[in-house]
């Protein structure tokens, strides 16, 4: 059977062939994958176990229970000042795969374009060309310590750009945005109605 022409938009992860690469090797320090290197903590353990003898065994609504979604949004609200609606704003995923793939599939039309600062996580360029979609890159410099500029964010915005990806704290570089970055990034998203 031949695959879907979307499959060679994408290129097989380098963060799997270095994996690939290091198997049977000795005294490698894995950097390359978000994995922790413990396991689940008792009381989650025994938490989802009782869950279970509840009968919490069964599909949940399709964007998360709505106990759930009220908690994350009571949690934005007090740690981040973020006000979100539970019914509508908030949809749980199996993990930020997902959520990152759904989200692109579901804003971005073939043709348009995503920015994506740069230095970037892959996954942000693949689902971009998998919603068939174009991505443009937004340099950030080390030597400016990352700091989004507002002028070379405006020089990347055509009239087909559609959304900006962010990640913060950024992978995989670890640098988390400054309140001013994120201003930033907020303005020119909502002047250009991304």
């Amino acid at each position: 059977m031949k695959g879907s022409h979307r499959t060679s938009l994408i290129k097989s992860s380098a963060i799997r062939r270095m994996l690939e690469l290091s198997m049977g090797m000795e005294d490698i320090v894995h950097l390359e994958q978000g994995e922790p290197d413990f396991t689940t903590p008792n009381h989650i353990l025994e938490a989802a176990v009782e869950a279970m003898r509840k009968g919490f065994t069964h599909y949940t609504e399709i964007n998360g229970t709505l106990e759930l979604r009220q908690a994350i949004a009571e949690k934005l609200e007090r740690e981040n000042g973020i006000e979100a609606d539970p019914e509508k704003e908030i949809t749980v995923t199996s993990g930020s795969q997902e959520a990152k793939f759904i989200t692109a599939l579901g804003i971005l039309n073939p043709g348009d374009e995503a920015l994506i600062l740069d230095p970037y996580y892959p996954a942000y360029f693949e689902d971009t060309l998998l919603a068939e979609a174009v991505p443009v890159t937004v340099p950030l410099k080390e030597e400016e310590n990352y700091h989004v500029n507002m002028e070379t964010l405006e020089k990347r915005i055509t009239k087909k750009t559609k959304m900006i990806w962010i990640c913060n704290p950024s992978n995989p570089t670890g640098h988390v945005f400054s309140k001013e970055d994120l201003e930033v990034i907020a303005e020119v998203a909502k002047r250009h109605n991304l």
